[in-house]
């Protein structure tokens, strides 16, 4: 009975690992590449540019979009002292939806990019949230698609829908990492959540993956294909694995 559960705790997680490269994929398209026939804006900002020099951008579906591109300083969501808001874009998230939703963007107070979503109701702006992220796509599907390591160790890739005024993210079982790095110390990874019992010790500079993370526990994959969990403190500004992004102010 137990060796039953084993084997089917394994392969749930094999699974989800191959759901995860295969999401993957899919954040990773250009939008050349995606299925809807997508423009793509970049966001030019002076301030973010030397911390971000790939670039930003917000990716949209032409056929429901009107660009705006402009500068703002009554943003709903702008703080006294932030730096000058960028209206993007006014949009429909998708065909079937009436609704019109402006889409602001704010460098933040800290190099934490924002993308600001607010609906418009023919008299005025109603806020529905915000969110981090250096890219911002809207594809048309009733979704928006966040990405970039804003407020996170590594580029985080996150599904939202808006509910009744309100931007809700759409869960997912563990985020796609997809960092094939290396190790800048000894790490011990374990064979669970509980990191209680050791699978694999990596000597320093151990070429590794990280698959997966869930919190502050990350998936990592061996030389010879092995799976083990490690727990890092993701508030530190030198992690034990390389390419790993500080996470803080």
């Amino acid at each position: 009975m137990r060796q039953s559960a084993f084997i089917a705790n394994a392969v749930q997680m094999v699974l989800t690992v191959m759901l995860l490269m295969l999401s993957a994929q899919l954040f990773g398209q250009s939008p050349s590449d995606a299925p809807l026939p997508l423009s793509q804006l970049q966001i030019h900002d002076e301030f973010l540019q030397p911390y971000f020099p790939d670039g930003l951008f917000i990716a949209f579906n032409p056929t429901l979009a009107t660009v705006l591109q402009h500068p703002i300083e009554d943003a709903t969501f702008r703080e006294p002292g932030d730096p000058l808001t960028t209206r993007l874009l006014e949009t429909r998230i998708a065909p079937h939806d009436d609704d019109r939703y402006v889409i602001d963007f704010s460098p933040g107070g800290s190099l934490d990019p924002t993308f600001l979503i607010s609906r418009d109701d023919g008299h005025a702006l109603q806020e529905i949230g915000q969110v981090f992220g250096l890219n911002l796509t809207i594809p048309g599907d009733g979704y928006l698609y966040v990405s970039g390591h804003t407020n996170t160790t590594f580029n985080q890739r996150r599904k939202f829908a808006i509910h009744e005024d309100t931007l809700i993210e759409i869960p997912q079982p563990l985020y796609y990492v997809g960092l094939e790095t290396h190790v800048k110390d000894i790490l011990v990874i374990y064979t669970d959540l509980s990191c209680v019992t050791p699978l694999a010790e990596l000597p320093q500079g151990t070429t590794i993956t990280v698959i997966a993370n869930t919190d502050n526990y990350y998936l990592i994959k061996t030389p010879n294909d092995l799976l083990g969990w490690v727990q890092l403190d993701v508030g530190q500004d030198d992690t034990l694995i390389e390419g790993l992004f500080y996470f803080g102010d």
